[in-house]
């Protein structure tokens, strides 16, 4: 969580006071205006305008009527996308530089990206100190609670975010108001854009053993968060909950849970030691897909998520033995892990019931 919180100070920092100077005193008229298919008030979580979480960038750039163009960009870990409402211009040398359109009450708009996935869109918003009714109209639902105190920011006035609103255990929405008026609102996809550092982890093989994570990301378009709750050995051995929550409609939520073994198929006959004994279980596998990696990972199913997350809370430790394959489970600190995404046994019992119906 600490490194989380660090990539998104810094990302802020950069936003906000990192613009070199000259640039800003350059910036003598406004950028070219255009018009978006849009109106009305977003709903941040799971998106931003008429474009949705989930979509990548090449997804983007070919829905109608947004003058959406990204960025590839290489570094020592791999690379990622940034995007803007704008276009490229060249000067007379022939370099290119970018340029960016304004449309309705914003100056500018960035978007942020993990790898092709954008998980951060920045207004910079035209009108100086908006009134909480224009904020309302164009970002929708948030909390009228003015935070900057919290923030311990004194060069803001003002701040606003949805937290409450979510229902996915973290906010989509931050609105910034500085002392001299300017404006800046920042649109999350709030799954993904509070996991970027556990997925890097993954990516590079430092996540921590023995822990459970929670990493995953919004789609939009269907209206549901995509939670991948795991835990995994030191052999790289992982078990694994695929939580697909649909805030608006929870009886079409759901909980499926299994091990995946880092080799050979997850499915086949398993002898599982518990508190209570010995337990002899022949599994058959499903594939969980982890959208912001390109990954796939393939775990065993019993048809019961409800026994397998009975195990997980009925046991510490277990260990596993498939074939000539011996794994070691811990299961300590689940449910801290699932709070701190203010997710509750009872909605993953609630999901898993829909299922069993």
């Amino acid at each position: 969580m600490k490194k989380m919180f660090v990539r998104l100070f810094v990302l802020i920092f950069t936003l906000f006071f990192a613009q070199p100077m000259f640039s800003q005193a350059l910036r003598i008229f406004s950028n070219e205006s255009v018009v978006v298919p849009f109106k009305g008030a977003m709903d941040c979580r799971f998106g931003y305008e008429g474009l949705f979480w989930g979509m990548d960038v090449f997804d983007l750039k070919k829905v109608e009527g947004y003058p959406f163009v990204y960025t590839k960009s290489s570094n020592s870990a791999g690379y990622t996308y940034s995007g803007r409402y704008g276009y490229n211009q060249r000067y007379d040398d022939g370099s290119v530089y970018e340029k960016y359109y304004a449309h309705g009450d914003v100056e500018k708009t960035e978007f942020f990206c993990y790898k092709e996935l954008p998980f951060c869109v920045v207004d910079e918003l035209k009108v100086k100190n908006p009134s909480l009714s224009l904020l309302h109209e164009r970002y929708g639902d948030f909390s009228d609670e003015n935070v900057a105190p919290k923030v311990k920011d004194k060069s803001l006035s003002a701040v606003y975010t949805n937290f409450d609103f979510t229902n996915s255990g973290r906010r989509s929405l931050w609105i910034e108001i500085k002392k001299n008026g300017k404006a800046k609102v920042i649109v999350y996809d709030s799954v993904l854009a509070f996991c970027c550092d556990t997925l890097d982890d993954m990516k590079s093989g430092a996540l921590a053993v023995n822990k459970w994570h929670v990493v995953g990301w919004t789609d939009g378009k269907d209206r549901v968060y995509n939670y991948i709750i795991f835990t995994k050995n030191e052999n790289d051995d992982m078990f694994v909950f695929q939580y697909k929550k649909t805030p608006d409609s929870p009886a079409t939520s759901s909980l499926k849970a299994g091990f995946s073994p880092k080799k050979g198929s997850a499915g086949g006959l398993y002898e599982i030691k518990t508190n209570d004994g010995v337990i002899e279980k022949k599994f058959g596998s499903f594939s969980v897909p982890l959208k912001p990696l390109g990954k796939n990972y393939n775990v065993s199913s019993s048809g019961s998520a409800r026994e397998m997350l009975q195990l997980v809370l009925d046991n510490e430790r277990v260990t596993v033995r498939k074939n000539d394959a011996i794994m070691n489970f811990s299961f300590f600190g689940f449910e801290k892990a699932i709070s701190d995404w203010r997710i509750t046994l009872d909605e993953l019992d609630f999901a898993i019931a829909n299922e069993e119906f």
